[in-house]
């Protein structure tokens, strides 16, 4: 489960999700409602996303309660856009979209 999360992508989000869901995998299905959440609109033209609503069509409102959550650390910043709030700026290096262990930018790979 672990190597699994480390490894998910735009193009095996959602088939990672399907059978995160159909194993009971909840730490992988968590780590995959995130990355889902975060990257959307990528996700859904991937094959792994209409794989997904045919077998577990009720991953959608997940889908959208991760959604929900992620929108919901973001403020208004006053342009029509948003930004994240301070608490998750602090320590991160100040760039928006980095994240930060250790000193190092760490990203998935995308296969």
């Amino acid at each position: 489960q672990n190597l699994s999360s480390e490894t998910v992508d735009i193009a095996n989000a959602a088939t990672t999700l399907t059978l995160a869901e159909e194993n009971h995998a909840t730490e992988l299905k968590r780590h995959c409602l995130e990355f889902v959440a975060q990257n959307l609109s990528s996700v859904m033209v991937t094959s792994g996303f209409e794989y997904m609503i045919q077998r577990c069509p009720n991953l959608q409102r997940s889908i959208l309660e991760a959604c929900s959550k992620d929108m919901s650390r973001l403020t208004p910043d006053g342009k029509g856009g948003v930004v994240r709030s301070r608490q998750e700026w602090d320590g991160v290096g100040g760039e928006p979209g980095s994240s930060s262990k250790g000193g190092r930018r760490v990203r998935f790979r995308l296969k």
